[in-house]
């Protein structure tokens, strides 16, 4: 596969970086995989990786200048190939191959054969001598195919298009030739990708596409050296099948040259025509136009890459939007509950679910989970289990029932392997109680008035979607001025750079010190103690925290 190129420019520097798809860290530590050394960056500044849907990432790291992108200072970016980033003095691009194959002319399904050259095929890998120039007619020409070739507005279009503009002499043939890139034999039939046929001179044989002979050895040398060749025959007997399309005698020219590659094949433009047509300066004209046809091949390779991905980014934004929306940003307005959630992807979109509604006789359920797994997948998985979710308790509120038929539903719908990890649970004001079931779940955290904290340990349970448990609900007290904490293990599970995790053990002790403060509060330190903990590591799971006091009756 084609490998990603980080360009670096700045302070006096130029230098290019093959990227991996795990990615790099950039900033001015020596212990960074990119160290760009200048006191406008930060030690650790950015993170550069490749994310599922094959897009380059680049996350801030929470530097001092920032990373900008389009002059906007940006957390997080799908970078698109040749896009500027601006870290300090630095400006930083991607250099992305383009991989992708132009499809064949609908019209060019055809057999070809390949044959061996005769002994006075002369093959020349070399243009004309260098004070060789096109003559005006030739320059006329090529501007007018160039012209041509810049009208193409779609890749099928663009190989049917150079052949149909270079056949402009009778018994004269261009095909496309599509190769294997490796290196085996040659197939014995190659494949036209596109192919244009002359008339035949009058009285002779029509050149038809049930007999195109092409030259094995002219294509193995394109094949060898991806440079581009000529070969002239002298003269061809009937016993002596020589460069021609056609059986016939006379003496043909063939030219040969690449104007595209991908990781798997290599496609050729394959000129064959009677040895009158090849004038001196034939040889630079094919080039000349083999290297436009390279130019627009790959602009329309960019643009059409450009507009997938601007399909894909509109998907994932949209996707994401969906999925906030599912998850309770605007937490319910319930007299002498303080509530507040804290929610954040590792990816666009995420596996982590949390959710608040308030029930009919004034209680107010809450269920706060991990789809195993990320990314997309993870997802749609959390879309269903809303879904399920939400219409379940719309007509029944007995949790032991709920958490039975909701692992029946998922073990049904999803693949093989998945499960959800879920705290489910209704917390009742009016009584200060607090009841639940606890699906293979981290457990609840109560933090007391007096700074205390104890881990609800009961009702627990095997994860959602794997089927075996009999589910059994816990009611607990909540005391006025205690808080309930639940969180997913993109907190406690969160590694710094030693590979040590933040762990229960931490959470306890800031909620320790922590005893008094707002939910919002609360959320928002056990959140940044989290990412503090992980610097200058980027966030590799989904983050849920939800904070829940009890204020008063």
């Amino acid at each position: 596969m084609p490998q990603t190129t980080l360009i670096i420019a700045g302070e006096g520097e130029s230098r290019e970086v093959p990227l991996e798809a795990k990615g790099v860290i950039l900033g001015r530590s020596s212990k960074c995989d990119v160290v760009l050394n200048s006191s406008l960056v930060s030690r650790q500044h950015a993170r550069l990786f490749q994310d599922p849907f094959g897009r380059w990432i680049i996350e801030d790291l929470g530097s001092r200048a920032g990373v900008l992108v389009g002059g906007q200072r940006l957390r997080a970016h799908a970078v698109f190939p040749g896009e500027q980033i601006i870290i300090g003095p630095f400006r930083l691009s991607l250099s992305q191959p383009l991989d992708q194959e132009i499809p064949p002319d609908t019209q060019a399904s055809t057999a070809t054969y390949l044959i061996e050259a005769a002994a006075d095929v002369r093959v020349t890998r070399a243009g004309p001598t260098a004070d060789v120039s096109l003559s005006r007619d030739r320059l006329r020409e090529l501007n007018r195919l160039v012209d041509g070739l810049d009208a193409v507005s779609a890749l099928p279009e663009l190989y049917a298009e150079v052949c149909r503009r270079l056949v402009v002499a009778p018994d004269t043939a261009a095909l496309v030739v599509r190769l294997p890139a490796g290196a085996g034999p040659l197939p014995a039939s190659p494949q036209v990708i596109a192919h244009h046929l002359g008339s035949p001179q009058e009285g002779g044989p029509a050149v038809g596409a049930e007999n195109l002979y092409l030259s094995r050895r002219v294509l193995e040398v394109v094949r060898s050296s991806r440079e581009p060749v000529m070969a002239r025959s002298t003269h061809a007997e009937e016993s002596d099948l020589s460069l021609t399309l056609v059986d016939e005698r006379q003496p043909r020219a063939v030219l040969c040259v690449p104007i595209g590659e991908s990781h798997e094949a290599i496609d050729a433009l394959y000129l064959d025509m009677p040895m009158g047509e090849a004038a001196e300066d034939l040889f630079d004209f094919v080039q000349a136009v083999a290297r436009h046809v390279r130019l627009v091949r790959r602009n329309l390779l960019l643009l059409e890459a450009k507009a997938q991905r601007r399909v894909l980014d509109y998907q994932l934004s949209l996707a994401r939007q969906i999925q906030s929306k599912l998850v309770s940003a605007a937490v319910p307005d319930l007299p002498g509950v303080d509530v507040a959630v804290h929610y954040e992807p590792a990816m666009w979109v995420g596996g982590d679910y949390c959710d608040m509604w308030p029930l009919p006789d004034g209680r107010l359920a809450l269920a706060v989970g991990d789809v195993a797994g990320k990314g997309l997948p993870a997802a749609l998985v959390m879309v269903n289990l809303h879904a399920a979710l939400r219409a379940t308790m719309s007509y029944c509120t007995r949790l032991n029932e709920v958490s039975q038929h909701i692992t029946d539903h998922l073990h049904e719908h999803m693949p093989e392997g998945m499960f959800v990890t879920m705290v489910l649970g209704i917390v009742d004001p009016a009584r200060a109680q607090f009841e639940y079931v606890n699906a293979g779940h981290i457990p609840p955290l109560v933090v007391h008035e007096d700074g205390s904290v104890l881990a609800l340990e009961g009702a627990h349970y095997m994860p959602f979607g794997i089927l075996g448990d009999r589910f059994e609900a816990v009611t607990v007290g909540l005391t006025p001025g205690s808080s309930l904490v639940l969180v997913t293990d993109g907190i406690t599970e969160t590694m710094d750079a030693q590979g040590r995790m933040y762990g229960i053990p931490a959470l306890r002790e800031l909620l320790e010190r922590s005893q008094g403060v707002s939910s919002q509060r609360l959320v928002a330190e056990i959140a940044q103690a989290a990412s503090d903990f992980r610097q200058p590591l980027p966030q590799q799971d989904d983050v849920t925290v939800l904070a829940l006091a009890i204020r008063g009756v």
